[in-house]
């Protein structure tokens, strides 16, 4: 396994634990993606594997090496992170903003690899139109795009993604996560990322970590663990799982309580 969590906890005061003793494995060329309900500790988790937040204890790995001892600069030389969305407007150039994604490589000033990188990454999501137009002008999916191209850029071998989908239409949100696993596959990428649609996550992506009140209920892959009695325990719903002409969906069941 590439990425290794073992032991991982962390809590906004010593009276509230927000993650408890959390273990699982990601692996390279895979979409892993932490599923719950809201609250349970997925943007946390991801936040502490990437340094945002320190754990109160337990140990991140990748690649045999500890992340959570790394300096900030080498943690970026090897994890990304797309956030939801970015706070405020970005009054920046496309370019600007994808460029942002070298910050880990530049030292006195923007090198001639640093704006072949960003062109290349611009021109591979297709985003090259939009090189010099300014990020504020962008609709949602163009936007959600443009931050997926900054983490890019900044070649990362795990690439860490906090509901890269949620404000999305249908159709981008199949774009986009269409092309996410395309990276995880021909980029070899370790993909960490959170959801809430149950139906993308089982079309998309390899392995599910399900999270219920900071602890971890079910881990494995897709296939194998996301079933009626998983989603029941974690979600407190009852559902339908099955195939469709080859795509796997889950389907809520409308109970007559009259």
């Amino acid at each position: 396994m590439n990425l290794e969590i073992r032991g991982l906890s962390y809590s906004y005061s010593l009276k509230i634990p927000v993650l408890r003793d959390i273990f699982f494995s990601a692996r390279k060329g895979e979409i892993t993606a932490l599923v719950g309900q809201n609250g349970s500790g997925k943007s946390t988790l991801l936040k502490c594997i990437n340094g945002i937040h320190t754990p109160r204890a337990g140990q991140v790995f990748f690649e045999g090496r500890d992340l959570l001892g790394c300096s900030m600069n080498e943690r970026a030389r090897i994890v990304s992170y797309v956030p939801q969305a970015i706070p405020g407007s970005l009054n920046m150039s496309v370019f600007d903003v994808v460029l942002m994604g070298r910050r880990p490589y530049i030292r006195w000033s923007v090198g001639r690899k640093d704006r072949a990188v960003v062109y290349e990454t611009l021109e591979m999501l297709g985003l090259d139109g939009l090189t010099f137009r300014s990020y504020s002008e962008l609709s949602g999916g163009q936007k959600q795009k443009v931050l997926i191209a900054r983490a890019l850029a900044q070649k990362p071998r795990l690439l860490i993604m906090d509901e890269p989908t949620s404000s999305l239409d249908l159709r981008h949100q199949l774009e986009i996560l269409g092309q996410i696993r395309g990276f995880a596959r021909s980029e070899q990428l370790c993909i960490l990322l959170t959801a809430h649609d149950l139906n993308l996550v089982m079309n998309f992506a390899d392995r599910m970590v399900m999270l219920k009140d900071g602890r971890i209920s079910h881990r494995g892959r897709v296939d194998e663990i996301l079933t009626t009695e998983a989603v029941r325990d974690v979600f407190e719903v009852e559902t339908a799982v099955g195939i469709h002409q080859g795509a796997r969906f889950i389907a809520p069941l409308i109970l007559d309580n009259s």
